[in-house]
């Protein structure tokens, strides 16, 4: 395998990555946000539940998540507009509009993940303190 095939086969591996795991976090904070909002109701009548900052802070991150994923495919859109319309130019110009959209990309996805774990620590608090 010569040098170019192999990164082209290390750029399909981490852009499947990066899609399986924006669709994971997309899917799981959707049904968290969803099963949350069900346990509050359903489960823990809202005069008798405790702790409800901690159900309050899990939707907002839990939204955020949901959000920050959602960008990523706007921006992930707008990299590939750049890739396209100046691939014949100068490499320079290039890689640096794409890389910071890709940059953004990435941080975009990294948020999405880091607010999804940390509103599952609330939301297990919530409901932790409520059963």
């Amino acid at each position: 395998m010569n040098d170019d095939s192999h990164i082209d086969e290390i750029n399909k591996r981490e852009l499947y990555n990066t899609q399986a795991f924006d669709r994971a976090i997309l899917t799981l904070s959707s049904s968290a946000l969803g099963l949350s909002l069900t346990f509050f109701k359903f489960v823990v009548p809202v005069e008798k539940a405790i702790c409800t900052n901690f159900i309050l802070a899990s939707w907002i991150l839990l939204l955020i998540a949901i959000l920050s994923i959602l960008l990523t495919f706007v921006t992930g859109q707008v990299s590939l507009h750049y890739a396209s319309l100046n691939a014949d130019k100068q490499k320079k110009i290039y890689e640096t509009k794409i890389k910071f959209w890709t940059k953004v990309t990435y941080w975009l996805s990294a948020i999405g993940g880091i607010t999804f774990f940390v509103a599952l620590m609330f939301l297990v608090g919530f409901v932790f303190n409520n059963i």
